[in-house]
C-alpha cells in the first residue's frame, strides 16, 4: 500500500516539476526577446527612418502570437509618426496613394503616384459624361501608352471608388 501511495505521489511530482520546467523555459526565452527588442528598437523615436529597416529578433514559436501584435503596434505607430509630420498638402497626397496602391498595388509593383501633378483631376470635356456613367472620378491623369509597334498613344487614367478605367 505504501509503494502504490508513493507511486501516485512521484506522477504529481514529476509533472509538477517538469511544468514548472516548461514554464522557466518560456520566461527565460520571452525576458530575452525582450531585452533583444529594447536593444533593437529602444533609440527608434530617433532614427531618421523610425526603425523601419531595424529587423526583429528571432525568437521560437511560443512568441508567435505576440510577435504579430507587436508588429501591429509598431506599424500603426510608425504610420502615425510619418503622417502627423507632414504638411496638409502632402497628408492629402498621401491618402490618394494609399488609395491608388490599395486598387493597383498588387498588380503593378512598385506603383507610385506621381507628386508633380498641379491638379490631380484633369478638367476635359468628356469628364462629366464619364461621371455621368460610372460615377465621380477620385483621380485622372494623362498618359502615354506606346502601342506594340512603338506608336505613342493618349491615354487617360480614371479612377473611381468602384474601379479604374485606362
Amino acid at each position: 500500500r505504501l509503494e502504490e501511495e508513493r507511486d501516485i505521489k512521484i506522477e504529481s511530482i514529476v509533472i509538477r516539476l517538469q511544468t514548472a520546467f516548461r514554464l522557466h523555459r518560456i520566461r527565460k526565452e520571452i525576458t530575452k526577446y525582450y531585452s533583444e527588442l529594447l536593444k533593437k528598437f529602444g533609440n527608434v523615436a530617433k532614427d531618421s527612418h523610425l526603425g523601419y529597416r531595424t529587423s526583429w529578433p528571432k525568437h521560437g514559436p511560443v512568441l508567435n502570437e505576440a510577435e504579430a501584435f507587436l508588429k501591429r503596434v509598431y506599424k500603426s505607430w510608425w504610420a502615425r509618426k510619418k503622417i502627423l509630420g507632414l504638411s496638409d498638402e502632402r497628408r492629402q497626397l498621401m491618402r490618394l496613394q494609399l488609395l491608388a496602391h490599395e486598387f493597383l498595388g498588387k498588380k503593378k509593383q512598385g506603383f507610385k503616384l506621381a507628386s508633380a501633378f498641379p491638379s490631380l483631376l484633369l478638367t476635359h470635356p468628356g469628364l462629366s459624361a464619364f461621371e455621368a456613367n460610372y460615377g465621380r472620378a477620385i483621380f485622372t491623369c494623362e498618359t502615354i501608352k506606346v502601342s506594340s509597334k512603338g506608336k505613342p498613344l493618349r491615354r487617360f487614367l480614371i479612377m473611381t471608388s468602384e474601379a479604374v478605367y485606362r
